[in-house]
């Protein structure tokens, strides 16, 4: 049997699957980008990437499972990752996981990109997301959009170098809270967020800065707490 005749073979099993199977289980490992890349595949292929719930802005993983940034190291790279990404949240009415693991190349790049992280923490929030993950490499703690801190169906929370500051927190179902390298105003913002979370079971916290101030003076405090 020649090589071509088992390719199609193997072909043929996959476009025989179900929708849900395509959609729901298959594409939702990949990452995002190479989810709607699955369009040119066939006619059938062409829309099935919008039926997946799962939005994964990294840039693959290694073996142990860890994810790689996407690094947007200039203007065009930044204008495109943000068009590709307001393009496909536009297609999707309903999701349920977001990651965005980003690097910027700079403090310009960082103002100007982030302010579309907001919107599209927005969008999300507004159509039933259940785990959010950020991950943020910058020169400062980006603050975390509000948006979130009253998002009623978010279930796990992954933040990494954000500033957590708020006038009131309300999630009602979030179980799972995960703080690595991330900072708040004093220790009484940290205790109002948790106590936010009626129903929390699992909290994690790496590194997490505290900072008070005192008139001019700004004095910070690093600890790092086990995983609970």
């Amino acid at each position: 049997m020649s090589s071509r005749t088992r390719t199609r073979r193997r072909y043929d099993v996959i476009s025989n699957l179900p929708d849900t199977v395509l959609g729901h289980i298959i594409l939702s490992f990949l990452p995002t980008k190479e989810v709607v890349a699955t369009s040119v595949l066939s006619k059938r292929w062409r829309h099935q990437w919008c039926s997946v719930l799962d939005i994964n802005l990294t840039n693959g993983k290694d073996n142990r499972g860890n994810y790689y940034p996407i690094e947007l190291d200039d203007e065009y790279t930044l204008f495109s990752f943000n068009e590709f990404v307001f393009s496909v949240l536009l297609k999707l009415d309903s999701i349920k996981s977001f990651h965005l693991k980003v690097g910027y190349g700079d403090s310009a790049l960082e103002n100007r990109g982030f302010p579309s992280v907001v919107k599209w923490v927005d969008h999300v929030v507004q159509h039933g997301i259940e785990s959010l993950r950020l991950t943020l490499f910058t020169s400062i703690d980006m603050k975390l959009p509000v948006s979130i801190l009253s998002c009623r169906t978010l279930v796990v929370l992954n933040l990494f170098s954000m500033f957590v500051g708020f006038s009131s927190v309300r999630l009602p179902s979030l179980k799972i809270l995960y703080l690595e390298v991330c900072s708040f105003l004093n220790d009484r913002d940290l205790v109002l967020l948790l106590v936010g979370c009626p129903i929390l079971e699992d909290l994690h916290i790496e590194h997490l800065e505290l900072i008070f101030f005192f008139s001019d003076s700004i004095c910070k405090k690093n600890f790092k707490s086990d995983p609970l």
